[in-house]
């Protein structure tokens, strides 16, 4: 299993990090989690074959993990693109498909489908089994927002996706569980409180993104120096593969 850090940046863009945005490569098929940076050109320009993606996957409703999919569903007939768009909220797909109607695109031929995250296993192909857990990022959990873990059957990863600011939402099976990578975010909250959480973790590897302030990359490199944990962090375009 191979991931592709596609943009690493917190809510707003810097002059070399997208908005956040992860693909998945598993035996040439691709899936996307977040869709924050302008998804489409980064794949184009690295030379995919954007067939191949199965299925999007977007954590919650904010724009920097939501507003790349819009040039995705527009040009889905001309990229002979047909995928499935997991979404958080039915107010997210109701936004989705009005914006496919206005545009003429995507709907009318069936390409594009959009579905409800569950919490639990709620995604399984041949290849990939994705699990979705809740956390209380918008509203203290009023608003849907989700993590995930993604596993096939040599590899588990998970994706945090944005917590809330007490890190209450921390995932607590990772305590217990043993996972290959975790990607989390620091943008909410302390270096020191996340690393705190990470101590505890049963994880071979961690990497950490949407960090804000930017300065705070200092400080958590400090901390990971001075740690026992394998912490990455990735840049644009950078790729991590995993094998059992």
């Amino acid at each position: 299993m191979k991931i592709k850090f596609l943009g690493t940046s917190y809510g707003a863009p810097s002059k070399d990090r997208h908005q956040q945005s992860f693909l998945i490569e598993e035996n040439e098929d691709l899936y996307i989690f977040d869709t924050g940076a302008p998804v489409l050109d980064i794949l184009i320009k690295c030379g995919y074959d954007l067939s191949k993606i199965r299925a999007v996957f977007i954590s919650h409703i904010h724009g920097d993990h939501l507003n790349g999919i819009f040039d995705m569903l527009n040009l889905s007939d001309y990229f002979n693109m047909n995928f499935t768009v997991y979404v958080s909220e039915q107010m997210v797909a109701d936004l989705l498909k009005s914006y496919c109607e206005l545009q003429g695109c995507a709907l009318k031929n069936g390409r594009v489908r959009f579905l409800l995250i569950d919490e639990g296993e709620f995604y399984s192909d041949r290849l990939l089994k994705v699990f979705a857990f809740k956390t209380k990022h918008i509203k203290n959990g009023e608003i849907a927002s989700f993590g995930f873990l993604i596993e096939n059957s040599d590899v588990k990863i998970c994706i945090t996706g944005d917590l809330n600011s007490s890190l209450i939402d921390f995932p607590e099976f990772l305590y217990s569980r043993q996972t290959d990578l975790v990607i989390t975010e620091c943008a909410h909250f302390s270096p020191e409180s996340l690393f705190d959480k990470l101590l505890r973790c049963r994880a071979d590897s961690f990497a950490i993104v949407h960090v804000m302030p930017s300065s705070q990359y200092a400080q958590l490199k400090t901390i990971a120096e001075n740690s026992p944990l394998k912490i990455y962090f990735p840049k644009d375009k950078d790729e991590i593969e995993l094998k059992n």
